[in-house]
């Protein structure tokens, strides 16, 4: 039994005394479903990233994964601020408390951790190791925008390795 955000085990269809068989299909909310789900019918660990990366677009702009109160293109949280990111607009959809408390290297990191969780393809995502990571250096920033490192990540082999390049011109 290992806990997924998408998959809510616990929520599935025991059986009555005259029913033959449980209900095994994933159930989860719409608005959090990673894409590959789709494809494939299979929960992965990234399918969990890809949901708590929707739950990081709601902390960020104030709202609900689905909307329905919004225009059709802006129901979808997750695929509206993917356009409004690719637009460079996507301060324009956050919250406006977190608008100004925000410094912008941690919106930046933010951000791009958030956008690193919400790629369509699993192999595109982060782990959540790395998501975690890169949230805790965004708050390090956030706490200390002037004594925070600057780290890059670079993708080898599959691992994403951090470097400090905090002292380099």
């Amino acid at each position: 039994m290992v806990a997924k955000v998408l998959d809510f085990g616990l929520s599935k269809k025991l059986p009555l005394l005259d029913d033959t068989h449980a209900s095994t299909g994933v159930k989860g909310s719409f608005g959090y479903f990673d894409p590959e789900y789709y494809e494939r019918r299979q929960v992965i660990p990234k399918s969990d990233v890809y949901s708590f990366g929707v739950v990081l677009l709601e902390a960020l702009c104030g709202r609900l994964a689905l909307e329905m109160s919004v225009p059709n293109e802006e129901s979808n949280l997750a695929q509206w601020a993917k356009y409004c990111h690719k637009k460079g607009k996507l301060e324009d959809i956050m919250d406006p408390n977190v608008k100004g408390e925000i410094y912008p290297n941690c919106y930046r990191t933010f951000v791009e951790t958030t956008m690193k969780c919400l790629n369509k393809t699993s192999i595109g995502r982060s782990s959540m190791g790395d998501v975690l990571y890169e949230l805790e250096l965004a708050l390090a920033i956030q706490k200390d925008p002037e004594e925070s490192p600057t780290y890059v990540m670079t993708n080898l082999g599959g691992h994403n390795i951090f470097s400090d390049v905090s002292g380099y011109s």
